[in-house]
């Protein structure tokens, strides 16, 4: 690749296999709605482009073999298959993703790939077939509504026991019929949120603030490490791992948030985590780490000229 570019987020398919979003500096200064997905495997670079801003996008074994897909902030959705690549919409209707009512947050739940957004909108559609339908009665802001909010992310260990997070602090969960908006500790805007048992469930964003709990009952994890915001969180071997945008990575350790070491002789930059197939994957605006539990080892990025 003959340009500069900045990396956005991470997706481990298998260990020796990444999908990583990126986009072009010179467009980006030009805000030119567009994407570049790299695909890194077994060490080898291959990319291809998007004309859409990309906020998220996963990768999963369909009926016709992998299939990667790369979500539009506008509701617009890349499928790439062993067919080929082609276009689906979420919706179209009146209260439709668009580029005010963002899409903001895509996860694989259960059978189902889950989108979420603005306006606290979230669809969902089968990984095996399908169309994109919509499951958010109880959280819809109405389009007519004045109310300014949002889901960031969105985590469960399966369809009945789903959680949403996003602004002003709210967390709300959903058993495969209704959203229930839950009660809260806080009030800075949560980023992330992970599922690890149906009694433990981790939340983080604004101001470093790590939360824990489920639906019963959540508390604020002691954090004297950072007070910058959490923009990512993977939960890998039995350990939380969190990482900001200012070149920090931390993990929880007996209860308090420490700052981690990886040993690269460097600073580097972090952004997102994602974690599949005994690896841990951090992308930074510059930097790509891969962890195996034992050693981080940096990437080596897609060569210029």
């Amino acid at each position: 690749m003959n340009e500069s570019i900045t990396f956005g987020k991470g997706f481990v398919y298998t260990k020796d296999l990444l999908y990583i979003d990126a986009t072009l500096d010179e467009l980006d200064e030009k805000d030119v709605y567009h994407a570049v997905m790299l695909r890194w495997a077994n060490g080898q670079w291959g990319h291809w482009t998007i004309r859409n801003r990309i906020a998220s996008h996963c990768a999963f074994d369909g009926p016709g073999g992998r299939a990667i897909m790369a979500m539009g902030i506008d509701g617009r959705i890349q499928v790439g298959d062993s067919v080929g690549f082609h276009w689906e919409t979420v919706d179209s209707g009146d209260e439709a993703p668009s580029v005010l009512r963002q899409l903001t947050t895509m996860r694989i739940i259960g059978k189902h790939i889950y989108v979420a957004g603005m306006a606290r909108q979230v669809y969902r559609k089968s990984i095996f077939e399908g169309r994109w339908e919509k499951v958010d009665r109880g959280a819809l802001v109405p389009r007519k509504s004045t109310e300014i909010a949002g889901f960031k992310a969105i985590d469960g260990l399966h369809e009945k026991d789903i959680y949403a997070v996003g602004f002003y602090g709210q967390i709300w969960h959903y058993d495969n019929v209704m959203w229930n908006k839950l009660d809260t500790p806080t009030n800075v805007k949560l980023e992330c949120v992970r599922c690890i048992s149906p009694n433990l469930v981790f939340i983080s964003g604004g101001k470093g603030i790590v939360i824990k709990g489920n639906k019963n009952k959540w508390e604020i994890v002691h954090n004297d490490a950072t007070r910058n915001t959490f923009w990512g969180m993977e939960y890998f071997m039995k350990t939380l791992y969190l990482s900001t945008e200012q070149g920090s990575l931390f993990k929880l350790e007996h209860d308090e948030i420490v700052p981690v070491d990886m040993n690269l002789g460097k600073k580097v930059s972090t952004y997102s985590l994602h974690a599949n197939d005994g690896v841990l994957l951090s992308v930074g605006t510059a930097d790509i780490i891969l962890f195996d539990g034992k050693k981080w080892k940096e990437i080596q990025q897609p060569q210029k000229g």
